[in-house]
């Protein structure tokens, strides 16, 4: 089985993690899936910049698919953190300005702190 392969596989194994995570609100699985999702992103980057006149057209197809779905499955998980802040909002009650006002790293850090429920499916 080759890389490109290997990758598309990982990245389904991905998908139905993060679909399953986000709809159970385990925001600290969402955080290591998109781990794995930078470090394929990276793989990807590299078996781009190698392929070669002599690649094939099924390899070359491959590699865009892969590239598909990354891109999928990271507006995925932006709507996850989208849906996870308006509920934390929602939560805070009076204290959402103090929360809308720090940066997004913070308000992420504060999110992710504690697993939410959230309504969510992967469309």
């Amino acid at each position: 089985m080759s890389h490109i392969q290997n990758m598309s596989m990982r990245l389904n194994q991905l998908s139905s993690q993060l679909t399953a995570a986000g709809q159970n609100g385990r925001l600290d699985e969402v955080g290591l899936i998109v781990s794995e999702l930078s470090q394929l992103y990276t793989e990807l980057q590299n078996l781009q910049a190698a392929v070669t006149s002599e690649t094939s057209s099924s390899a070359r197809q491959e590699l865009v698919n892969c590239r598909i779905v990354l891109h999928g499955m990271m507006d995925a998980v932006q709507d996850i953190r989208t849906a996870t802040a308006e509920q934390y909002r929602q939560v805070l009650g009076e204290n959402k300005t103090v929360f809308e006002q720090l940066d997004e790293a913070a308000q992420q850090r504060r999110i992710f702190a504690k697993p939410i429920n959230i309504v969510w499916r992967l469309s």
